[in-house]
């Protein structure tokens, strides 16, 4: 295959352009962070790789925009660590807590801000020249499964065509469509005391205030928002909120404003109130990561309400860590494949993600929300702890 060629494949012509009668080594559902990174790995190992999305880059979509020192030692490790450089990824210094008796400011250590738009393209891009063939503006759906391999329809634009793969890995995000297809949908914990959906919004350089390498974030009984400035100076808007009280607000800006609000902090321009995008409920998780020759990264295996940074960080870590094993699948499936996923993951990400089960226990009560926070404010000291374990780097190899 050329390198670099497999970027320009789009909707149906991409579809019509496929190898005929190829069986994929692996075909990657989900061009965002675990599936690009995933793609990439495999490619660099000599697999014939299908990347596959629905929608085409660069796109948007509802995310904190930030990559934590653990994402940037990741991207170091899989020979990317020039790509927020390049990419004029804004450093983070400090984040600013607001909402309580007063606001708290925490340093970050080694954070930066980069949009969806630029980093995700950036990453298509990596996996493509690695000689992964991309294509985007398409639909997969899983179908049957035979003996060495799946069965996956892939459409575009009124087309369909079958491909087969000795392995999909499914980074579709939260819900998968193709974890729900192999009978291991991803469902609301249940855990939470108030369960969360996402939000978000860009907003124009213009908008006043808010000032670059910090992270402003707005908490309340309702939920929290966070706000940063991107690589453009744009204003990125990142919620976890209550759908009961945005619907009892009246709309997402109207949420968003009073949390806002209580932080003393200026509100959204109202000429931009609409074009909020949302998401399902934040914290999910299927029963397992994966079934046979399907095995499950970054959302679709499951995601944790995020503080600020960790959702990409699980994405990453998730995608260095599934490659070896998506590489073994490939030429012979075997169960205990699936089982070692299984207890990696939980061993690279579990522990994380019961940080940030923690943390949103807190945050949904608020009286020790305000206790936290005005101790936070007395004794900065005891922010140390909480700033290391943010999206820290792994200890270990990944």
């Amino acid at each position: 295959m050329t390198r670099g060629f497999h970027l320009r494949q789009t909707g149906a012509s991409g579809l019509k352009a496929l190898p005929a009668d190829r069986v994929w080594d692996a075909v990657v559902v989900g061009a965002g962070p675990a599936g690009s990174l995933s793609a990439l790995e495999l490619a660099r190992r000599g697999k014939s790789i299908l990347l596959v999305d629905r929608v085409r880059f660069p796109r948007w979509k509802v995310c904190g925009s930030t990559l934590s020192p653990g994402a940037r030692d990741i991207l170091a490790r899989a020979g990317l660590g020039r790509l927020l450089e390049e990419a004029r990824a804004v450093p983070l210094e400090a984040i600013l807590l607001g909402g309580g008796p007063r606001e708290v400011r925490l340093p970050l250590n080694g954070s930066m801000a980069l949009s969806r738009n630029t980093f995700d393209l950036a990453l298509i891009r990596a996996a493509g020249e690695a000689g992964a063939y991309v294509l985007q503006g398409a639909r997969a759906s899983l179908k049957v499964l035979e003996k060495d391999r799946r069965i996956l329809e892939v459409s575009a634009e009124g087309l369909q065509r079958e491909v087969s793969a000795r392995v999909v890995v499914a980074a579709d995000g939260l819900s998968s469509g193709l974890m729900a297809q192999a009978g291991i949908p991803s469902l609301p914990s249940g855990s939470s005391r108030r369960p969360l959906v996402g939000l978000g919004r860009i907003f124009p350089p213009e908008t006043p205030f808010y000032e670059p390498g910090t992270i402003y974030m707005a908490v309340g009984e309702e939920g929290y928002v966070g706000l940063c400035r991107l690589e453009d100076g744009s204003l990125d808007v990142a919620a976890a909120l209550r759908a009961e009280s945005m619907k009892e607000a009246g709309s997402p800006h109207a949420l968003v404003s009073a949390l806002l609000g209580r932080a003393g902090w200026p509100t959204p321009p109202e000429a931009h109130r609409k074009g909020w995008k949302g998401t399902p409920e934040l914290t999910r998780r299927p029963r397992r990561p994966g079934a046979e020759r399907l095995l499950a990264v970054g959302d679709a295996s499951g995601y944790v309400e995020p503080f600020t940074g960790e959702g990409m960080f699980w994405a990453l870590a998730g995608a260095r860590a599934l490659a070896p094993l998506a590489g073994e699948a490939d030429s012979h499936w075997r169960p205990e494949i699936l089982e070692r996923w299984t207890g990696i993951h939980g061993r690279l990400i579990g522990r994380a993600q019961r940080y940030c089960r923690a943390l949103a226990w807190t945050l949904a009560r608020p009286h020790l929300t305000r206790t936290s926070l005005r101790l936070l404010g007395r004794f900065p000291s005891l922010s140390g702890p909480l700033v290391r374990r943010v999206g820290a780097p792994l200890a270990g190899p990944a």
